[in-house]
């Protein structure tokens, strides 16, 4: 349906969404704007233009016109449309909210808007050009939030945007090697979280067990094996009581499978198959059941590849090549498909150059070295691909040289074995 149309009714919630949306009040606007972007009947393009005439009809108001804005932002990402398109609508959306508050800096929801705005511009920049990219608008995302945080201290939603800041933060800095800041920043992330756990819990626990999970890869990291447990196990109990709070909901099931992935990852590591087993199987029930309700979500299938990839890492270690070999090649299709349909995220196209470099773990394994020196090559391609977008990440360099050492390897590999240097599951991305 197309509310710029000759439907009546449609017509005339327009009109009263666009006058009120100019007198101050833009509650119906923003339910129209979600009902443009939610309607499967019509074409995701036509969405997009009708929510961009919305927010012309509503420019003499800053506010709506960036809440629409937000709503239009959140929608596109969600459903992986093109980047740059994305960043298209932020740098105006930006500059509008910075205009505003120059006349006006009272103005606490278009700071918070501003704050949206500058995490999203630096998801965008990480995403698309690096690891570094995003740094700046994370640190500016942060400054607006602590003024929000400031202003109202009992303000949960405000106190979750700081604390969100500092997680995106702390991401950087781990992707870095700097683990000491990211240890800091998932710090501070976790007392905001705690903090809110006895007004929202529903919101606070997944926070709680997303902080908890990061400080537990910090201190694996860091050789701290005993603290990654008890951190897991926080985060474990956090999420478990999430579910139990929210039945069903898809994001706390997520936020349970990620935990469950990562006891699986720190058993593995020291050698506790039986547990990491345990681990990694209930993770893919709960992964699975996402796919199934949403099989078009790019983010559950993403888990998918991951939840694969994983049980070949497992099937590895137990000696079982069939099984890694059946695994990763699951993970290695649904990657490819994924990098196909969304090459512009970076994350998706590294994951895919794992499952080549663990693919060809296998095949050496099993002694057929063309195999494996096909699959390294398909690695090398993805992995110079991504110093190019990616150039500031040490990352690639480091991956690539490992794989012409191990291409090296295969060259001079004795037909009565695999090279020794070949350990299981060594890339994860």
């Amino acid at each position: 349906m197309s509310w710029f149309g000759d439907d009546d009714a449609a017509s005339q919630m327009l009109a009263t969404a666009v006058a009120s949306a100019r007198n101050g009040d833009p509650r119906l606007a923003v339910h129209v704007c979600q009902q443009i972007l939610a309607d499967p009947g019509t074409d995701l393009g036509q969405r997009f233009q009708e929510v961009d005439r919305l927010r012309e009809a509503v420019a003499t108001n800053t506010l709506a016109w960036l809440l629409l804005g937000s709503f239009q932002v959140d929608f596109a990402i969600d459903t992986g449309v093109d980047l740059d398109r994305v960043r298209g609508w932020l740098l105006p959306m930006r500059q509008r909210a910075d205009e505003h508050l120059r006349a006006r800096p009272a103005e606490l929801e278009v700071h918070e808007l501003r704050s949206v705005i500058l995490v999203h511009l630096g998801d965008v920049a990480a995403r698309t050009g690096g690891v570094l990219a995003g740094r700046d608008f994370y640190l500016e995302a942060l400054e607006g939030a602590q003024v929000l945080a400031a202003a109202h201290p009992s303000e949960p939603r405000w106190q979750r945007r700081l604390g969100l800041v500092h997680t995106k933060i702390g991401n950087l800095a781990a992707e870095r090697g700097e683990l000491e800041e990211a240890t800091a920043a998932y710090r501070e992330s976790l007392r905001l979280a705690k903090a809110m756990v006895a007004t929202v819990p529903e919101i606070a626990l997944d926070d709680v067990a997303i902080s908890h999970g990061k400080l537990a890869q910090m201190a694996s990291r860091l050789g701290d094996r005993d603290t990654a447990r008890e951190h897991l196990e926080a985060a474990r109990e956090a999420a478990e009581r999430r579910v139990g709070l929210v039945p069903g909901d898809p994001d706390a099931l997520r936020s349970l499978s990620i935990v469950l992935e990562r006891i699986g990852d720190l058993a593995l590591e020291t050698d506790d198959l039986e547990t990491a087993r345990i681990a990694y199987h209930d993770n893919f029930r709960i992964v699975e059941s996402l796919v199934r309700a949403d099989p078009g979500h790019s983010g559950w299938q993403y888990d998918l590849a991951v939840c694969h990839q994983r049980l070949g890492m497992l099937a590895m270690a137990a000696g079982d090549l069939a099984a890694a070999r059946k695994e990763h090649a699951a993970s290695v299709a649904v990657g490819e498909r994924l990098a196909a349909a969304l090459p512009d995220e970076l994350m998706l196209v590294a994951h895919l150059a794992a499952g080549y470099a663990n693919l060809s773990s296998v095949a050496a394994q099993r002694a057929d070295y063309a195999e494996a020196a096909e699959l390294l090559g398909r690695e090398a391609a993805v992995l110079a691909d991504l110093m190019g977008r990616d150039p500031g990440n040490p990352r690639w360099p480091a991956r690539l040289e490992e794989n012409r050492q191990e291409r090296a390897e295969l060259d001079t590999a004795p037909a009565s074995r695999p090279p020794s240097r070949w350990p299981f599951g060594r890339r994860r991305n």
